[in-house]
């Protein structure tokens, strides 16, 4: 009787349950900061396309205001005519109504 090898093979083997029950879980874990990072970006993505009717934007340099002065100018109006947000009922945009960008610069 080897009592030894027995313990031995028994040990290995609840090393190796062990260390794909710690993979699994790891996967698991960072399967879901992944997943969570991707939505982020997508969220972001959407806005961009959603946004040809929106006048706030970082991305688009233009924002809602009463009246366009200095170095801004009224923005184009969107395809659809009227910007989505601006002078918007219950927002704390209701007052602004002019979408504007800032005015291009001309090189003399």
């Amino acid at each position: 009787m080897h009592k030894r090898g027995a313990e031995f093979a028994v040990g290995t083997v609840i090393m190796i349950v062990l260390g794909l029950i710690v993979l699994v879980i790891l996967s698991v874990v960072v399967r879901n900061y992944v997943t969570k990072g991707t939505k982020q970006y997508s969220e972001i993505g959407e806005q961009a396309q959603a946004g040809a009717d929106v006048c706030q934007s970082i991305l688009s340099g233009r924002s809602c205001a009463s009246s366009c002065s200095g170095d801004y100018e009224n923005a184009p109006n969107p395809p659809g005519g009227v910007w989505s947000d601006c002078g918007k009922a219950g927002t704390k945009l209701a007052e602004k109504r002019v979408c504007c960008q800032k005015r291009e610069s001309v090189s003399p």
